[in-house]
């Protein structure tokens, strides 16, 4: 198959339209209908990163294993009443990936266990009820409660509050409602710190980020303000790990750096684009660092910003490129970017971008 090495290429001037070159055309994978969350890892154990697709049109999640050939075999599980958002995690203790996928429409979590081939099953139990209303968007996984156990957290904006399963040793224990402030909406995110992962909460009404442990009552603080936040994601920066953070504003996106306790935005006005409706989080050119790339609702390209908020370009992609994310595919330190298309049935894979543009 081929992945697509991409030439980025920034004009100096941030008003003016960015221009993207590439000699080859990107991968494109087969995959279920309407693409909406992307995540990667190995999950048949063969040491080589895998695709997981949840596909919110087709009920269902498309798994793609990887080969040495770089081309992937595709295999769909089912995934739950429209699948809307993917995330890993090793839900049951057998050394395998499993799967958390958001059911939107919903108040519900479908877990799907690994086989370790890379075979997927529900959890006996699944799907799991999270009480979140009107009904979810993300799930945010981790062991918030330093158990052991994989936890979900996912958003209830109509209860200002997130819904939270607190993973056991025989699967989760009862929903519980964490209040967070005015309508947590729409993606959550997960925040590592020195006293354990914290949950990444934008809210468009307050018009900011939070982090909370949903283990405790010590309630939500404040991450920094942020227009009508609906999307937030850690990443490494500064330079310093994966506890910096990011968000999806009304006019463009915000970058904020961790400074002891403190979260120092990297700029007084956000990085501009025009109504952006995803972004991923990823080292593209393997300098430590990560990027952020970012798809717009009304646009057929992906934004590339660094860590310093400074914009590297633009990559011609499909309509409306609504599932993003960063994996190493190939094992060269530098990652590709995967990106769904809105009201298609494919995914596309673009080689580790050559980033210019000041950084």
């Amino acid at each position: 198959m081929g992945i697509a090495v991409i030439a980025l290429v920034a004009v100096p001037s941030c008003t003016q339209a960015e221009q993207a070159t590439h000699g080859e055309k990107p991968a494109s994978i087969a995959v279920g209908e309407r693409p909406r969350a992307i995540i990667a890892a190995d999950f048949n154990g063969d040491g080589r990163i895998d695709i997981a697709v949840a596909n919110a049109d087709g009920d269902s999640v498309s798994i793609l294993l990887g080969d040495r050939a770089g081309d992937f075999a595709r295999t769909d599980f089912p995934g739950g009443n429209e699948p809307a958002d993917i995330a890993i995690a090793d839900f049951n203790a057998d050394g395998a990936v499993d799967l958390a996928v958001a059911n939107h429409e919903t108040s519900s979590v479908t877990i799907l266990l690994n086989d370790g081939a890379g075979s997927f099953s529900p959890m006996p139990g699944s799907p799991y009820d999270t009480g979140a209303r009107p009904h979810l968007h993300s799930v945010a996984v981790a062991d918030f409660n330093g158990d052991g156990f994989a936890d979900i957290a996912s958003d209830s904006s109509d209860t200002d509050s997130i819904a939270v399963l607190f993973g056991n040793s025989g699967g989760f224990e009862p929903a519980r409602q964490v209040d967070v402030g005015d309508f947590p909406y729409y993606r959550l995110g997960v925040l590592p710190s020195n006293v354990g992962t914290q949950v990444l909460v934008p809210s468009p009404r307050a018009h900011l980020v939070g982090k909370i442990d949903p283990s405790n009552k010590s309630g939500l603080s404040v991450v920094g303000d942020a227009q009508g936040a609906v999307m937030a994601r850690n990443g490494n920066f500064a330079g310093r790990g994966p506890y910096d953070a990011t968000a999806i504003m009304t006019d463009g996106i915000v970058i904020w750096h961790r400074d002891g306790e403190a979260y120092e935005r990297v700029s007084k006005q956000p990085v501009a684009f025009d109504n952006p409706t995803e972004l991923a989080v990823g080292d593209l050119d393997g300098d430590g660092r990560d990027e952020i790339v970012v798809g717009l609702w009304e646009s057929d390209e992906i934004h590339v910003v660094s860590s310093e908020g400074k914009r590297l370009g633009s990559i011609g992609a499909c309509f409306r490129p609504a599932a993003l994310h960063i994996a190493d595919l190939d094992g060269d330190g530098s990652g590709e970017i995967i990106a769904g298309c809105w009201n298609e049935t494919k995914i596309l894979i673009f080689g580790s971008p050559v980033l210019s543009g000041q950084r």
